[in-house]
């Protein structure tokens, strides 16, 4: 996204990651939902723009009964995010004390979505 001509902040993010997990959403999609989400987290972090929503959406957003499931996205977020805090240069670029991320924030655990398996 650094390549376009329009300015990126978190929005931008947060958008594609919301859009990219309606389009992906299906089990047929694992493979490439996976690959989207690593390569987009990843670049947002290089960016430094990873904020609250992004974790909050990616962490606790709307899942499915096949293909992105709760437990699905326990594990990528645990794949991707590993343990928290989170290394403050990932949120560099944003503005205002609450826009970082914290552990509370990364609430796969905290409300109880994790699967007892």
């Amino acid at each position: 996204m650094r390549d376009s001509r329009f300015g990126v902040n978190s929005l931008a993010y947060e958008w594609l990651l919301d859009i990219g997990l309606k389009v992906l959403a299906s089990q047929k999609d694992n493979k490439r939902r996976e690959d989207f989400l690593i390569s987009l987290v990843e670049q947002c972090c290089r960016d430094g723009l990873l904020s609250v929503r992004f974790v909050k959406s990616l962490s606790s957003g709307r899942v499915f009964d096949e293909g992105w499931t709760a437990g699905e996205r326990e594990r990528i977020c645990r794949q991707i995010f590993g343990d928290a805090p989170f290394p403050m240069h990932w949120s560099r670029n944003l503005c205002g004390r609450y826009s970082t991320p914290t552990p509370e924030d990364f609430c796969v655990a905290k409300q109880g979505y994790l699967s007892e398996e």
